[in-house]
Order: structure tokens, then sequence, then C-alpha cells
């Protein structure tokens, strides 16, 4: 990301612990594959072209398996290329692995979901606010990092009100909702917390020539600028958030465990804006990286359009 993206709420380390976590989780993914001709990493063609969640999940439980020493497997690779003049795949595919697993262990993976930051702010109103960064990939194969800032009359936050609240977060993010409709389910289901901000930062949909489906002026221009053989991609990240405005007084509403609402908050979407309106949210940010020649190539009509900054990727 660049260095003037500076999001609300969104702590520095935070964002580039998921990017870095991300990075390393498609590197894992390709070390897993490149020798393995039984099995084929899936991606999602339409809306994500990225990798389907199954292997975010293997990922995850080889992360618990921990590491292998391959110092004895790279040995035999080579004793055997020496001794009989042949290149075992079978070997190359376990030190790829292995390769993987240690990449792992060291950097960490992606989580379909996980809660990374939860810390108590300091507030002018006196009222207890909470900050709480986590992550999801979610159903749509999409990956995304977000930040809940909430209120709550239960000061400090015990474990169990904590466990219902990444249970309700993981609930709500399964497939990337309008954030007005994510925030107001989390305000309705837990009585002692009121959503003051939300925001979200997600990854993708990466376009690859050839590979990923959409009717997309920039998918049709990777698919025709691209030579036999070679691969072009363009990818995006989009932030978003979603501000409360007001709290209403609310006399007769129970909680799904029974618990009296004295409010609810009201949400500050933005209606004139188009897209604002559509994602139920106060402000929207969306920026676009492809290749120089890929973005020359795009009529400057679309450009305008689309309403992403551009930044050109140099190979």
């Amino acid at each position: 990301m660049e260095s003037d993206f500076t999001p609300d709420h969104f702590m520095p380390e935070d964002i580039s612990s998921w990017l870095s976590r991300f990075e390393h989780s498609m590197l894992a993914l390709r070390d897993l594959h490149v020798y393995d001709g039984m099995r084929t990493m899936r991606i999602c063609p339409a809306g994500s072209g990225l990798p389907e969640r199954l292997h975010i999940r293997m990922l995850e439980t080889m992360r618990k398996e921990g590491s292998v020493n391959d110092r004895a497997l790279r040995q035999a690779w080579i004793d055997q290329l020496f001794e009989h003049k042949v290149i075992s795949h079978g070997l190359l595919e376990r030190i790829a692995k292995n390769v993987a697993r240690s990449r792992i262990e060291r950097y960490g993976t992606l989580k379909l979901f996980g809660i990374n930051r939860l810390q108590r702010l300091s507030t002018e109103n006196g009222k207890p606010t909470y900050l709480c960064c986590f992550e999801r990939y979610c159903r749509k194969h999409r990956s995304s990092l977000y930040v809940i800032v909430f209120e709550s009359s239960d000061d400090p936050m015990d474990s169990e009100l904590l466990k219902e609240l990444s249970f309700v977060l993981r609930e709500e993010s399964t497939s990337m909702p309008r954030l007005e409709t994510m925030a107001r389910h989390i305000d309705q289901a837990i009585a002692m917390i009121h959503p003051v901000w939300l925001g979200r930062i997600s990854l993708g949909p990466v376009f690859v020539s050839n590979v990923t489906q959409d009717e997309h002026e920039l998918q049709r221009t990777l698919d025709e600028s691209a030579e036999s053989g070679e691969y072009l991609a363009a990818s995006r990240f989009i932030y978003e958030y979603l501000l409360a405005e007001s709290a209403k007084p609310v006399q007769t509403l129970l909680d799904p465990k029974g618990r009296k609402h004295t409010s609810l908050q009201k949400f500050a979407v933005r209606k004139l804006n188009e897209e604002c309106n559509e994602r139920g949210i106060t402000e929207l940010q969306k920026h676009l990286f492809a290749p120089h020649h890929i973005v020359r190539a795009l009529p400057e009509e679309f450009r305008r359009s689309i309403g992403h900054r551009i930044t050109i990727v140099e190979k």
C-alpha cells in the first residue's frame, strides 16, 4: 500500500502484518502445488481471482503441525541426482512442502477468521470504548481486515462477552455484507455493545489474463494484451467505513439472550453518493494496481468512471 494511505483507526502494524501474511500465504500455496501433479489449487475465477477458502484452511492446519527439518530430503535428492542422473519429482514435492511449512512457521498465515487486536480507548465522553481489529477470509473467497470501535456498558469486558462478540463478528462477516447491515446486526445482537465506527479494507478481486472471468473493461484489456503463455494481472483494494451519528432510545427491544436494549445506533450513510448508498457506508476509497501498459490501454472514460486511484505496477 502507498505510504500516504492512512485509514482511520487501522493501526499501520496491523495492516502490515495482514499484508505480509497474505503475501506469504500465496507463496506457501505456490510451494505446496508447484511439484504436486495430483492436486490442483482452485481459485474463484469470478468475483475473486483468489484461492478458495479450503486452501486457507489447509494452511491453518499446516501452521498447527509445525515445520519439518528437510536437510535429509535435500541430501537424498542430490544423491539421487548424481548417482542415477535423474530428478526425483517425488523428493522435490516433499522438499517444496517443507519449504512451505517453514514459511508458515516463520511468517504465519491468513486466517479464515481471527481477532488480531482488542484494546480499550480513552474517550472524552467517559463511556468505556474499545477497538477490535479482526480479519476474515469470507465465503466469497476474499480477504478483508476490519476494525470496529464500540462503546460497552460492561467494563472491563469479561471473557464471556468477548467470546460472544467474536461469534457475532464471525457470523456477520461471512459474506462481505453492506457495512450498515453488519453494524446494525452487531448492535442488535448484544445489548451491551454499541458500534460507533466500522471500517473494512478488502483485497481483490484479482484480474488475471485469460484466467479470471469478468465482463469488465480491465479484464478485456488484460486478455487482449497478454501474449501466448503470458499471465498479466491487476488487483485492487477498497477501504470503506461507516460512522454512527446518533443513538435512539428504545424500551421494549431484547437481544437474542433476553437482555434489554436501552438504545440503538443510527448510522450516517451517504445517500447522495450512489455507491456509498449502495454499500451502506459513510466514505469510500478504491485503489487499482495495474501494469503501466495496461493502464495506458484502458479508455480514459473507463478510468474516470470506475473512481479508483490508479497505481502503476512496474515489472
